[in-house]
């Protein structure tokens, strides 16, 4: 069996390098047009599910996936990024400078903070685990496409691999990049493909922002 991953295309607050969490910004004209990119490609790869966040932007990305698959896409509340609270719709150097608590006495490793009234690390990834088990439930051992977030891939990526949350961060994950997870026979999920993102033209670098801006 395997797991496809796959983040949502660019908005705005990408560009900007807004903190999105869990505001429902909407793909602009770039992240559509990946969207497409990363579509074209699924219709040669043949799978059974399609689930998506339900949040707009990785929704409208797995519904132009889905309309070449002919799926249903099976949207799941548990797939959305991480809640960043009091930082939704600012920069990082916004935040320092409006919220210089949350970020003076920070300390990045931290799994439990959640000064900023967000969830914390150790509350996303409970989420996001709890709502991959769910899905594999139901998946049965077949072929399924995730259609989902930055820092919810971090959490899958974690969770079906069992590596430590402090290893999180090693992966660099560009709009509409694709990770592939195999399960074995034993039941173990192996990464084959990180970031993928051949998909795209190649000289439309501009267009593949990482995932810094959640």
């Amino acid at each position: 069996m395997k797991i496809y991953l796959i983040r949502h295309g660019e908005t705005d607050w990408n560009l900007e390098q807004r903190f999105q969490g869990m505001a429902d910004i909407p793909l602009n004209a770039s992240g559509r047009q990946q969207a497409q990119w990363v579509a074209a490609r699924f219709e040669t790869i043949s799978f059974h599910h399609i689930f998506s966040s339900d949040l707009s932007r990785a929704f409208e990305t797995a519904q132009t996936i889905a309309q070449l698959s002919n799926i249903t896409i099976q949207p799941h509340q548990a797939l959305r990024e991480i809640d960043v609270g009091d930082w939704q719709g600012y920069t990082w150097t916004e935040i320092q400078d409006k919220f210089p608590e949350h970020t003076t006495h920070r300390d990045p490793k931290s799994l439990d903070n959640a000064s900023h009234h967000g969830e914390s690390i150790r509350q996303f990834y409970l989420r996001v685990s709890l709502g991959m088990n769910e899905i594999l439930n139901r998946i049965h051992d077949e072929d399924t496409v995730v259609v989902t977030h930055g820092g919810t891939i971090r959490m899958i990526l974690c969770y079906l691999q069992k590596l430590p949350l402090e290893q999180r961060d090693q992966y660099k994950i560009s709009n509409v990049g694709v990770f592939i997870l195999e399960r074995d026979a034993c039941g173990e999920f192996h990464l084959l493909q990180s970031n993928d993102t051949r998909h795209v033209p190649q000289q439309r670098p501009a267009l593949i922002g990482d995932d810094r801006n959640v």
